[in-house]
């Protein structure tokens, strides 16, 4: 059974809210984007459907703590979250974790805040 944090937040080591400021950090985007090169692009498009879903305006769409569990996580949420369920019915494929750490997640998560703001 989920908590009510993890209904909304996704399941994973976040755990509870995380200050996001309102400015953009562009050192964190240029990390994000890098790290999103290496480890995320080969299943993401940031504009269409790929292996796995866009992830372009993931950010209107899910809340940060949520983005940074499904990468962190991303076994648990597919397997036991409503939305990774949802996910995993529709792609017919189990999202791998990529061994990304707390901080990559949060730059990844900054460089999708990033481009959806510049759309």
């Amino acid at each position: 059974r989920l908590t009510p944090f993890e209904q909304k937040h996704g399941i994973g080591p976040i755990t509870e809210r995380i200050e996001i400021d309102d400015e953009i950090n562009e050192e964190m985007v240029m990390r994000g984007r890098e790290i999103y090169t290496m480890k995320c692009e080969v299943c993401h498009s940031l504009n269409e459907e790929s292996v796995g879903p866009s992830l372009g305006n993931a950010v209107e769409q899910r809340s940060p703590e949520f983005i940074m569990n499904f990468m962190l996580n991303p076994g648990e949420n597919v397997l036991n979250h409503p939305v990774g369920l949802d996910l995993l019915a529709e792609h017919n494929v189990q999202m791998p974790y990529r061994d990304v750490t707390r901080d990559e997640a949060r730059d990844v998560y900054e460089f999708l805040r990033d481009y959806y703001g510049s759309e």
